[in-house]
This record gives structure tokens, C-alpha cells and sequence, in this order.
């Protein structure tokens, strides 16, 4: 008997794009008991893996194999999936990290370049902001954060941070000493407030980098299904 079912799959996608998952469709024998019951086709197992010569790749998921458990007054075939990350390395994370990268290439700008700076940062940043936006109509919606959406958000903290620190860059630059204005020389203290500004200019870019160097570890792991 061949017969054709439209059957949901309720999964909790919190580790989208990654992530395995399972999906589950029984079958119920109301007179089981009475006049039939299901008898699998190998008497000495229960549980079993299907045959399935379709195809496995169900656009986010990979269809890795169909078992069945067969008992007396049921059969339940199970799907197990897992997440296509394939797709989104090309068409969410890398260019994502690209534009992050570009905007953190801001900060080994000379600090004497401010508009330079500031408009590459800011242009990195919108630009990261539509792709967010494109991205999120692309894939599949959810009332709850997926590890997607947390890599696009951290990337926009990541270059609106890179934004705020060539302000204050700039700020350490241009600001004048009111503490001791008459003690310093006016060549002396444009020296010492540039390389006040060069020292913060030089933590921000180390501080950054390792930010962005953990994300991308920790999406490694999750991705490789360590964490």
C-alpha cells in the first residue's frame, strides 16, 4: 500500500544552522490485539534502519538515515537530521566576518585619519546591519535567539565598538590639557596626547581581535558538535 503524508516536525532549532535533530511519525493499529499487529521483517530486531533512496538533502537539513522501531500495536519511523552550516559559511558568515574585518582594519589606520576611520567603520557597520536583515528573512523565523542570530549581533557590538573607539581615539587626540595648561609645552603636549592616543588605539585593537578570534572558536566547536 502506497500512500503519500504530509507530516510536521516540530524541532527546537536553537543551534541553527548546526545542531542534530530528530523527527518522529508513528503508525497505531486501533485493533492491534484483535484482528492484526505489526511484525517486522527481521524477527530478531525491533529496531531498524530503513532503506531510503531519495534525497538527503532537504535544503537546511541533511537526511543522515530513517530508523524504525516496530513493536505489536505501533511502528514509529524516525528521521535524523542534521544542519546544513554549508550554505550559511558562504552566504551569512564569511561575508559577515569580511565586513567586520574591514571595520577593524580602521584601527591601524593613523590616528591622524579620523574621516578615513570613521567612515569605513560606519559604512562596515551598515553594511552588517543588511546583511542581518537579509539573512533573517532567508532562513527560518523563531520567538527565540538562534546561534545565528547571536553571531550577527556580536558582530554589530563588535563594529559599532570599533566605531565608538575611533571616536574616543580621535577625542584623546584633539583634546586639550586642562590640568596643567601653562606648564607644558604646546609641542610637548600634542606628543603626549598622541601617544595617549596610540597607546588606547593599540589595547583596542588586541582587545577586539581576541573577541572576534573566541567567537570564531566558539562557533568552530559548535559546529564540529563539541559544545
Amino acid at each position: 500500500m502506497d500512500y503519500t503524508i504530509n507530516a510536521p516536525c516540530h524541532f527546537k532549532v536553537h543551534r541553527y544552522p548546526f545542531g542534530t535533530y530528530v523527527c518522529n511519525i508513528s503508525f497505531y493499529l486501533v485493533r492491534s490485539t484483535e484482528e492484526m499487529a505489526f511484525k517486522s521483517s527481521d524477527y530478531n530486531r525491533t529496531v531498524y534502519r530503513l532503506s531510503y533512496d531519495g534525497n538527503h538533502d532537504l535544503l537546511d537539513y541533511h537526511l543522515q538515515e530513517v530508523t524504525v522501531e516496530s513493536l505489536t500495536d505501533h511502528v514509529t519511523i524516525t528521521l535524523h537530521l542534521k544542519g546544513q552550516a554549508h550554505y550559511h559559511l558562504l552566504n551569512s558568515f564569511a561575508p559577515s566576518a569580511l565586513m567586520f574585518i574591514i571595520s577593524y582594519a580602521t584601527l591601524y589606520f593613523p590616528v591622524t585619519d579620523f574621516n578615513e576611520r570613521i567612515m569605513v567603520s560606519l559604512t562596515s557597520l551598515l553594511v552588517l546591519a543588511s546583511l542581518f536583515a537579509q539573512a533573517t528573512d532567508s532562513y527560518v523565523r523563531t520567538p527565540y535567539y538562534k546561534l545565528i542570530d547571536i553571531w550577527f549581533a556580536f558582530l554589530i557590538i563588535l563594529s559599532f565598538a570599533v566605531v565608538i573607539v575611533n571616536a574616543v581615539v580621535n577625542s584623546l587626540r584633539i583634546n586639550e590639557d586642562t590640568v596643567r595648561p601653562h606648564m607644558i609645552d604646546i609641542s610637548l603636549k600634542g606628543k603626549m596626547k598622541a601617544i595617549k592616543a596610540k597607546k588606547f588605539n593599540k589595547f583596542c585593537k588586541y582587545v577586539l581581535l581576541n573577541l572576534f578570534l573566541l567567537l570564531l572558536v566558539f562557533y568552530f566547536f559548535c559546529g564540529a558538535e563539541l559544545i
